[in-house]
């Protein structure tokens, strides 16, 4: 039998596994497995099962940086404060105390003109003063036949004297020659009644050597006596003189306490 092409039969030109149909065929299997093998390469690089795809280049670190506006740069170094000085809002501002709460402090007053009488006449005086009294024979110092204070020949003054503690220094003996001297503790109130009774009889005083100083002096049948008086702070200086008055005799006893 011959084979024409007209009953249904391929022509001998046309091989048989090369028909239009079977390209058509191929062409669109090769299609799918190319999507398929896509696809599979695709989701085994999500979730790394195949070998990663060549890196894209990207700009330097310093470049990604500068350009991206989402990521703020560094403060410079003179926006920045030292940790210590970093404002902690986190920290509780402690509240005034209310007046209630505060203790006052007691301020108390300082009096530099309260001073402690010396125990001995060598501290009384200054060494020069002290020398210059000492080296006459005829001035001893608390010769026993002196008169015990008090020493002040007036009577309301010698009224305020009598009792008062302190010490008593004398130079001489008995009879016409000789200082007697006596330096006594007060209050203020004590000191303000000596002044006003020194001054109430008769006696010149006047501001002097930081304190007031109280002078008076007579002539009794040819024999000169005189007393001076000092009050400073807590103290009252009492000398009785006769026929002996060394220059500075008092002011150096007020340098000799007060310094």
């Amino acid at each position: 039998m011959s084979h024409d092409g007209r009953d249904g039969a391929f022509p001998p030109s046309q091989p048989i596994g090369d028909s239009p149909k079977r390209r058509r065929r191929a062409i669109l299997t090769g299609a799918v497995v190319s999507a398929l093998l896509l696809g599979s390469m695709t989701a085994a690089y999500a979730f790394g099962t195949a070998a990663a795809p060549p890196p894209v280049a990207t700009p330097a670190a310093e470049e990604r940086v500068v350009s991206d506006p989402a990521i703020p740069l560094p403060p410079v170094a003179e926006d920045r404060l030292p940790v210590a000085e970093q404002p902690r809002e986190d920290l509780p501002i402690p509240a005034p105390p209310r007046d209630s709460e505060m203790t006052p402090v007691p301020v108390l007053p300082v009096d530099l003109e309260t001073i402690e009488i010396p125990d001995e006449c060598v501290d009384l005086y200054s060494a020069s003063m002290f020398e210059y009294l000492s080296v006459d024979e005829e001035l001893p110092l608390n010769d026993g036949t002196t008169l015990d204070p008090p020493f002040s020949k007036i009577a309301p003054v010698a009224a305020l004297q009598e009792g008062l503690p302190g010490l008593a220094c004398t130079w001489g003996s008995a009879g016409h020659f000789g200082l007697l001297t006596q330096v006594n503790e007060v209050s203020a109130e004590q000191a303000d009644a000596a002044e006003q009774t020194l001054r109430s009889v008769g006696f010149a005083c006047e501001d002097r050597d930081g304190g007031t100083r109280c002078v008076t002096s007579d002539t009794e049948e040819g024999e000169a006596w005189g007393e001076t008086h000092f009050l400073r702070g807590n103290v009252w200086l009492c000398t009785f003189w006769a026929n002996i008055a060394p220059r500075g005799y008092t002011s150096d006893m007020v340098d000799a306490l007060w310094g």
